[in-house]
């Protein structure tokens, strides 16, 4: 680039640790999480959906290959959330929560582990989409096993498209309706914090 001329350049933050989902694998075969350890665990990650959702921007990628544990005062882990590749930009519409579902014309990219069954159909995505992953990741936590053990693509996306899908409850966690129909799904990860709050403190 010639001397003196200006370009655009951004600056990232260095962050060290190791991912979420790295810590799932060296945990599998013994016991999930309890309640107030993944409540503890995942409280930074609601903030930061809960904060992005408010300004209108949904992740559509959460996953535990997104969120990185890091240390902090050299002994205390926090959660962060990674890679806003293919965040998307809530129209003034679909942050008033419409009720539109117009289909998806584009390509589509997300992780099917941790899809929701909107991602699977090319429906609307949105806040409501995080939720969903975020009640898979939860879930996993607490039972220390992935959300779906498919054997190939079509095993997964049925898996995904299916009413039985994992959910929270199994551990006694309300995540509110978790119908395959977005509309009525809980529409921040803030709204999570709750129950997951309820449910530990009558432990």
């Amino acid at each position: 680039m010639p001397e003196g001329e200006a370009a655009p350049w951004m600056v990232l933050e260095w962050i060290e640790g190791i991912t979420l989902e790295a810590d799932l694998d060296a945990r599998r075969g013994g016991a999930g999480r309890t309640p107030v350890e993944c409540l503890e665990l995942m409280r930074p990650v609601m903030e930061a959906l809960a904060y992005a959702h408010g300004e209108g921007i949904a992740h559509r990628d959460l996953k535990p290959g997104n969120l990185m544990l890091t240390t902090v005062r050299r002994t205390e882990r926090l959660l962060r959330v990674l890679d806003f590749g293919i965040a998307k930009v809530m129209t003034p519409e679909e942050s008033g929560g419409s009720g539109a579902t117009a289909t998806q014309t584009k390509l589509q990219a997300f992780s099917p582990q941790y899809a929701a069954p909107e991602q699977i159909s090319a429906t609307r995505t949105g806040p409501w989409t995080d939720v969903h992953a975020l009640g898979l990741i939860i879930t996993e936590l607490l039972t220390g096993v992935a959300p779906y053990g498919a054997a190939d693509t079509a095993e997964l996306y049925a898996a995904v498209l299916s009413p039985q899908r994992p959910t929270p409850a199994r551990a006694g966690i309300d995540v509110g309706c978790w119908r395959r129909c977005s509309r009525v799904r809980w529409r921040s990860g803030r709204r999570i914090g709750s129950p997951m709050r309820a449910r530990c403190s009558t432990r």
